[in-house]
């Protein structure tokens, strides 16, 4: 039985992926440089993403419990200021 040396089957790739790593081309190290700025971009958008859905999320509740507690505030005044 003979064994021979083959390069490995590479994984499956999107067509996203295939049409990002074509605009990737140059030397090793710019290749690399490229893909990291990619990556960081991609982690970059990813955390605005994140930020904007909790946001939406926490503002409006943030908003109703400080109106809440003003309107609380100022009955609790005027319930004061009435008093004899």
């Amino acid at each position: 039985m003979q064994f021979t040396r083959s390069e490995p089957p590479s994984p499956p790739q999107s067509a996203y992926v295939k049409q990002k790593d074509n605009r990737c081309r140059g030397s090793f190290r710019q290749r690399y440089e490229c893909t990291s700025k990619r990556y960081l971009e991609s982690q970059q958008q990813s955390f605005y993403d994140w930020t904007t859905r909790i946001f939406i999320v926490v503002l409006p509740a943030l908003a109703l419990l400080i109106t809440s507690s003003l309107i609380a505030h100022r009955a609790q005044r005027r319930d004061k200021a009435h008093r004899p």
